[in-house]
């Protein structure tokens, strides 16, 4: 453009008067200064909500005393977890039942298997019915050791069972109770 009076206007300068420069500009894209347009400039396109910006929130430091934010071990997370939804009374049966050698002793845990537990009677199955009778007998003690390893009154009742009898299917099968010597 050429003025009659100055001669021809920089290419740099804008008509309105206002500085073109690229800081400014940038600045006001991307809300500095306020979030306000330079002096002289009018924003385009939608009217854009200046937002108000906070600091981040103070991080939390631990103190010298045990804290929420301290680490724990993982055991120490796994029995939180155990607790809050109340697995306490089956996970320490579960942990009995695992270690059935060391609460029965090796030479009973040999023949005899702890085979469930459910509504707080246990049931042991023994190899024979010889190790069947002889668990029966040691029913006193045993309670004592499951009392001390699982807690007391975890285990309401204890039911010995003897070996299952074999299944004998078959057109050729003889009927009756089969043997009852072994089978109990």
């Amino acid at each position: 453009m050429v003025n009659p009076d100055h001669g021809p206007e920089p290419a740099d300068e804008e008509p309105d008067g206002a500085e073109g420069d690229l800081a400014a500009d940038l600045l006001a894209r991307l809300g500095g200064a306020g979030g306000q347009p330079p002096p002289g400039r009018r924003r385009t396109g939608p009217a854009r909500r200046s937002r108000q910006r906070t600091d981040p929130p103070e991080p939390e430091y631990s103190g010298p005393g045990p804290g929420g934010r301290d680490p724990v071990t993982a055991g120490d997370a796994v029995q939180e977890v155990v607790a809050a939804q109340g697995w306490k009374r089956n996970t320490q049966l579960a942990a009995a039942m695992a270690r059935w050698d060391d609460i029965a002793g090796p030479e009973v845990a040999a023949h005899v298997v702890a085979e469930s537990f459910t509504d707080g009677v246990l049931t042991l199955r023994a190899d024979s019915t010889a190790w069947a009778t002889q668990l029966r007998m040691l029913l006193p003690t045993l309670r004592h050791r499951i009392d001390a390893a699982v807690g007391q009154g975890v285990v309401a009742d204890i039911n010995v069972k003897g070996p299952d009898a074999p299944r004998q299917r078959g057109s050729w099968r003889v009927p009756g109770r089969g043997p009852r010597d072994t089978y109990g």
